[in-house]
Protein backbone atom coordinates (compact mmCIF):
# COMPACT_ATOMS: atom_id res chain seq x y z
CA UNK A 1 0.00 0.00 0.00
CA UNK A 2 2.92 2.33 0.67
CA UNK A 3 4.00 2.11 -2.98
CA UNK A 4 0.45 2.85 -4.13
CA UNK A 5 0.20 5.87 -1.82
CA UNK A 6 3.48 7.19 -3.15
CA UNK A 7 2.73 6.55 -6.81
CA UNK A 8 -0.97 7.34 -7.38
CA UNK A 9 -0.33 11.09 -7.85
CA UNK A 10 1.49 10.09 -11.03
CA UNK A 11 -1.89 9.28 -12.62
CA UNK A 12 -4.07 11.97 -11.03
CA UNK A 13 -2.93 15.15 -9.31
CA UNK A 14 -3.42 18.91 -9.29
CA UNK A 15 -7.01 18.54 -10.54
CA UNK A 16 -5.71 16.62 -13.58
CA UNK A 17 -6.33 13.05 -14.67
CA UNK A 18 -3.58 11.67 -16.88
CA UNK A 19 -4.26 9.09 -19.62
CA UNK A 20 -2.53 6.33 -17.65
CA UNK A 21 -5.29 6.64 -15.04
CA UNK A 22 -7.92 5.44 -17.49
CA UNK A 23 -5.85 2.34 -18.22
CA UNK A 24 -5.21 1.78 -14.49
CA UNK A 25 -8.89 2.05 -13.46
CA UNK A 26 -9.86 -1.62 -14.04
CA UNK A 27 -6.82 -2.75 -12.06
CA UNK A 28 -7.64 -0.38 -9.20
CA UNK A 29 -11.14 -1.84 -9.02
CA UNK A 30 -9.70 -5.37 -8.94
CA UNK A 31 -7.32 -4.38 -6.15
CA UNK A 32 -10.18 -2.74 -4.23
CA UNK A 33 -12.26 -5.91 -4.51
CA UNK A 34 -9.49 -8.01 -2.99
CA UNK A 35 -8.08 -5.58 -0.43
CA UNK A 36 -8.91 -5.19 3.25
CA UNK A 37 -11.48 -2.48 3.99
CA UNK A 38 -9.15 0.49 4.57
CA UNK A 39 -7.02 -0.25 1.52
CA UNK A 40 -10.10 -0.85 -0.63
CA UNK A 41 -11.46 2.56 0.32
CA UNK A 42 -8.18 4.22 -0.64
CA UNK A 43 -8.29 2.63 -4.10
CA UNK A 44 -11.90 3.74 -4.51
CA UNK A 45 -11.11 7.28 -3.40
CA UNK A 46 -8.35 7.53 -6.01
CA UNK A 47 -10.76 6.20 -8.64
CA UNK A 48 -13.19 8.91 -7.55
CA UNK A 49 -10.50 11.56 -7.98
CA UNK A 50 -9.68 10.17 -11.41
CA UNK A 51 -13.32 10.52 -12.47
CA UNK A 52 -13.76 13.89 -10.77
CA UNK A 53 -10.97 15.40 -12.86
CA UNK A 54 -11.40 13.25 -15.99
CA UNK A 55 -11.37 14.94 -19.36
CA UNK A 56 -11.57 13.09 -22.66
CA UNK A 57 -11.09 9.37 -22.16
CA UNK A 58 -8.95 7.87 -24.93
CA UNK A 59 -11.24 5.95 -27.25
CA UNK A 60 -9.38 2.66 -26.88
CA UNK A 61 -9.75 2.80 -23.08
CA UNK A 62 -13.33 4.08 -22.92
CA UNK A 63 -15.18 0.77 -22.61
CA UNK A 64 -12.94 -0.75 -19.93
CA UNK A 65 -12.89 2.55 -18.03
CA UNK A 66 -16.70 2.85 -17.99
CA UNK A 67 -17.03 -0.78 -16.87
CA UNK A 68 -14.52 -0.09 -14.08
CA UNK A 69 -16.55 2.93 -12.91
CA UNK A 70 -19.73 0.85 -12.84
CA UNK A 71 -18.01 -1.80 -10.73
CA UNK A 72 -16.40 0.85 -8.52
CA UNK A 73 -19.82 2.41 -7.86
CA UNK A 74 -21.24 -0.85 -6.57
CA UNK A 75 -18.16 -1.56 -4.47
CA UNK A 76 -18.05 1.97 -3.02
CA UNK A 77 -21.72 1.82 -2.03
CA UNK A 78 -21.07 -1.45 -0.18
CA UNK A 79 -18.01 0.06 1.54
CA UNK A 80 -19.88 3.16 2.76
CA UNK A 81 -21.50 1.19 5.56
CA UNK A 82 -18.12 0.15 6.96
CA UNK A 83 -16.27 3.40 6.29
CA UNK A 84 -14.86 5.35 9.21
CA UNK A 85 -16.72 8.59 9.88
CA UNK A 86 -13.95 11.10 9.27
CA UNK A 87 -12.45 12.67 6.15
CA UNK A 88 -12.44 9.18 4.60
CA UNK A 89 -16.24 9.20 4.49
CA UNK A 90 -16.25 12.58 2.77
CA UNK A 91 -13.81 11.37 0.13
CA UNK A 92 -15.68 8.11 -0.42
CA UNK A 93 -18.94 10.04 -0.79
CA UNK A 94 -17.13 12.26 -3.29
CA UNK A 95 -16.06 9.17 -5.20
CA UNK A 96 -19.64 7.90 -5.35
CA UNK A 97 -20.81 11.33 -6.55
CA UNK A 98 -18.17 11.30 -9.30
CA UNK A 99 -19.08 7.76 -10.36
CA UNK A 100 -22.73 8.86 -10.57
CA UNK A 101 -21.87 11.82 -12.82
CA UNK A 102 -21.87 14.58 -10.19
CA UNK A 103 -18.33 15.85 -10.64
CA UNK A 104 -19.32 19.23 -9.20
CA UNK A 105 -20.50 17.63 -5.97
CA UNK A 106 -17.46 15.35 -5.88
CA UNK A 107 -15.12 18.31 -6.29
CA UNK A 108 -16.92 20.24 -3.57
CA UNK A 109 -16.71 17.30 -1.15
CA UNK A 110 -13.02 16.81 -1.86
CA UNK A 111 -12.24 20.51 -1.48
CA UNK A 112 -14.90 21.49 1.06
CA UNK A 113 -12.29 22.71 3.53
CA UNK A 114 -10.94 25.05 0.82
CA UNK A 115 -14.30 26.41 -0.36
CA UNK A 116 -14.52 29.72 1.43
CA UNK A 117 -15.07 33.39 0.74
CA UNK A 118 -15.01 36.52 2.80
CA UNK A 119 -18.39 37.93 3.79
CA UNK A 120 -18.69 41.37 2.17
CA UNK A 121 -20.48 42.75 5.24
CA UNK A 122 -18.41 41.53 8.16
CA UNK A 123 -15.22 40.04 6.71
CA UNK A 124 -15.84 36.58 8.21
CA UNK A 125 -14.77 33.55 6.19
CA UNK A 126 -17.83 31.67 4.98
CA UNK A 127 -18.51 28.62 2.80
CA UNK A 128 -20.79 30.16 0.24
CA UNK A 129 -21.59 30.13 -3.42
CA UNK A 130 -20.16 26.81 -4.65
CA UNK A 131 -22.04 24.94 -1.94
CA UNK A 132 -25.17 26.99 -2.60
CA UNK A 133 -24.97 26.20 -6.33
CA UNK A 134 -24.83 22.48 -5.58
CA UNK A 135 -27.75 22.58 -3.17
CA UNK A 136 -29.79 24.74 -5.55
CA UNK A 137 -29.05 22.31 -8.38
CA UNK A 138 -30.31 19.47 -6.19
CA UNK A 139 -33.55 21.29 -5.34
CA UNK A 140 -34.11 22.24 -9.01
CA UNK A 141 -33.67 18.61 -10.07
CA UNK A 142 -36.20 17.47 -7.46
CA UNK A 143 -38.74 20.05 -8.70
CA UNK A 144 -38.16 19.05 -12.34
CA UNK A 145 -38.79 15.35 -11.75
Amino acid sequence: MAVFNEMWPEICSDDTTFDAAYAAAPYLVSMAELAPMQNAVEYLIVLGLIETYAQVVPEDLESAYRDALRDATELALRRLDECSIDHTLRYLLGAVAAFRGRRDLAGALVDIDLVQETCPSCGTLIFPSELQQITHRDSREVRDQ
